[in-house]
């Protein structure tokens, strides 16, 4: 079964073992996972569009991004509707902001990453997890938060870094670095969303993780590593250590790393 548990590992219906990134394929059964795309997009995309002007850092590509606060937020409390609801919602402040360009296409699949890679690490960082569900109501459990969040921003900053300057609009370092700044930094100021919603969402039914089970995946430490090493990697070395004429190639490899890792956790 997927629907209706209350977290736990499973089998999907064809026998397969089931991941996250499966699950935001299987989510779209539920009716209530459908409620939280939509309202995930709304929530994103309404502060990207009325900001959209107000503290420009790239004209056209980016700007301060006050909406980074609910990404993570969203992904601990929806799951894999967030990783749709963010992407979604990106896409729409780009339509609505007059920001569209062949650079979307790497914003999308970025947000994704951004609104899905929380979620999917939780609990899954080794030592370094808290072994407590994300309530952030203890010092471990925050240390945790501030780790997922940084992961996911480093995945996002190199994913779209990549994209864009593959697009001859900006170079990787400069947008990369402002995302990976930008999303870390609103990223863990959102964790107050999450201490302020997650018990008492839980407590009514309604986190992901009462709506469809949790999957526990057989390869979740490779995928964790290849997310690690592929966006925190794929950054530094961009930005720092790789000749302009071979950022694409090389950081090409991180984001491939960074995507077949997510499709393992």
């Amino acid at each position: 079964m997927i629907f209706g548990g209350a977290g736990g590992g499973y089998d999907a219906p064809d026998g397969r073992s089931e991941t996250m990134i499966r699950a935001t394929v299987t989510m779209w059964r539920s009716p209530r996972m459908i409620a939280y795309v939509v309202l995930s997009a709304v929530v994103y995309a309404v502060p990207l569009v009325a900001f959209k002007t107000a503290l420009v850092l790239i004209p056209g590509v980016t700007e301060l991004r006050a909406a980074g606060l609910v990404p993570p937020a969203l992904s601990l409390l929806f799951g894999p509707a967030a990783a749709w609801g963010c992407a979604l919602g990106n896409l729409a402040g780009d339509v609505l902001g007059g920001t569209l360009t062949a650079g979307s296409i790497a914003g999308f699949v970025g947000n994704f990453l951004l609104g899905f890679l929380p979620a999917a690490l939780w609990g899954r960082l080794g030592l370094a997890s808290s072994g407590e569900e994300p309530a952030l109501r203890s010092v471990g459990s925050w240390l945790e938060y501030v780790i997922v969040v940084f992961l996911a921003a480093t995945a996002t900053g190199t994913t779209i870094g990549w994209g864009v300057e593959a697009a001859g609009l900006v170079p990787f370092g400069v947008l990369a670095s402002i995302i990976v700044f930008n999303d870390t930094l609103a990223g863990v100021a959102g964790g107050i969303i999450v201490a302020l919603l997650y018990r008492p969402l839980k407590a009514r039914g309604l986190t992901w993780d009462r709506t469809i089970e949790r999957p526990e995946p057989r390869r979740g430490f490779l995928g964790q590593a290849l997310v690690a090493l592929g966006g925190a990697g794929g950054w530094i070395l961009g930005t720092t250590w790789v000749a302009p004429p071979l950022v694409l190639p090389v950081v090409g490899v991180c984001v491939f790393g960074v995507v077949v890792g997510a499709a393992l956790l």
